[in-house]
């Protein structure tokens, strides 16, 4: 992620959320930056594909209810379509 977008997400996840959030990050492989070193959270968990730095589970998008329920994560943000999910706000979640 380049250092604008980090800058963004730093400034708008707590907007969106608990002041902690537990943070769900899809495709969390730090290439250029991470979601991770930006954002204060209680719990943070790093998914991808492959293994790599700041990959804390190997594991397909598709089988992500597969490993997790559905209320174990605050905020899930998925790296490939620079898209964030809140569901802290609403069972249904909140996209911003």
């Amino acid at each position: 992620m380049t250092p604008e977008v980090l800058e963004w997400y730093k400034d708008i996840i707590p907007r969106y959320s608990k002041e902690k959030p537990r943070i769900l990050d899809v495709g969390s492989m730090d290439i250029n930056g991470s979601l991770k070193d930006v954002t204060s959270y209680s719990e943070y968990i790093g998914i991808d594909i492959k293994e790599g730095k700041n990959v804390d589970v190997i594991l397909n998008a598709h089988d992500i209810t597969k490993r997790f329920n559905k209320e174990s994560f605050d905020i899930v943000h998925e790296k490939g379509s620079q898209e964030v999910w809140s569901t802290s706000n609403s069972s249904a979640g909140n996209k911003f």
